[in-house]
């Protein structure tokens, strides 16, 4: 197995399961547990269904303690625990429909990490959900969708 761990101390395993393409796309998938990632997830199991391709579904932590006050270790983590568990919830859906999947925890800013994970393992396309958020906030708290989208090596799928 091959992690795909950045640097540093990750909350969860970096890598849960890996997957393999078997002739099918290969697509890495931004998921937040938002809405908008999860139409996502359901899209690119719909895309990959039909030709046995393989599916990297990646979330990016944080490991920043502070925000109006110092967070707990029991705090920090329990995110992490839930988003484990959706993933592992949406890789078991997918791999029902015999698609092979990898999931993917890593540390840093989730623009930085969906670009790094879609080189390492050379997918086709990546798909994230977007947010909608209004032109004021997108330029106060920055979009990855915008991001990814125009500085992906590969074609990207924005999901609303």
């Amino acid at each position: 197995m091959t992690a795909l761990a950045g640097g540093g101390p990750a909350p969860a395993p970096s890598v849960l399961r890996e997957g393999d393409a078997r002739g099918g796309p290969r697509l890495v998938i931004g998921f937040d547990g938002s809405p908008p990632s999860e139409r996502a997830v359901k899209f690119g199991i719909r895309w990959a269904r039909g030709s046995l391709g393989a599916i990297w579904l990646v979330h990016a932590t944080t490991s920043e303690r502070h925000v109006a006050e110092p967070l707990t270790d029991e705090e920090l983590s329990a995110p992490s625990a839930a988003i484990v568990r959706a993933m592992e919830s949406w890789a078991s859906e997918a791999r029902s429909h015999g698609i092979s999947v990898t999931t993917v925890l890593r540390e840093g800013p989730a623009r930085d990490v969906l670009l790094a994970v879609v080189k390492e393992v050379r997918a086709e396309a990546i798909l994230v959900g977007t947010r909608g958020r209004t032109d004021a906030n997108r330029l106060l708290l920055g979009s990855v969708s915008a991001h990814v989208a125009t500085r992906s090596p590969v074609p990207t799928l924005v999901v609303p």
